[in-house]
């Protein structure tokens, strides 16, 4: 089962390197994007998008899947942050013998501190 993943990973990696060649260099004027998507979102974003601001018609309505996906993708990550770091606190507390939950409410605390 190693030598298989190996293989796989070995392979894309091939792939990957042989064909990072076919991309374009950055910042070339005659790209593809450059020489057609380009002008249409400076030319056309007002009568396409009613947005004065190309940035923010390029954003939302050109690429606003785009967007909503890198968001989401970010608040995912953000929120498997916090689930990693609340589990390390969980185990952290378990070791030293407290209790995970505790049954007091906020109100009962709060008489018992003053």
């Amino acid at each position: 089962m190693k030598k298989i993943t190996v293989i796989i990973v070995a392979v894309v990696l091939g792939l990957f390197c042989t064909t990072i060649g076919c991309l374009p260099v950055i910042g070339d004027p005659d790209s593809a994007p450059n020489s057609h998507v380009t002008p249409h979102y400076i030319e056309h974003s007002y009568e396409d998008t009613g947005s004065p601001n190309i940035v923010t018609a390029t954003l939302a309505d050109y690429r606003g899947f785009d967007t909503l996906e890198e968001t989401t993708v970010m608040f995912l990550a953000g929120m498997t942050a916090v689930l990693i770091l609340r589990a390390g606190k969980k185990d952290v507390k378990e070791r030293d013998g407290e209790s995970n939950f505790d049954l007091k409410s906020d109100d009962e605390e709060v008489e018992e501190n003053a």
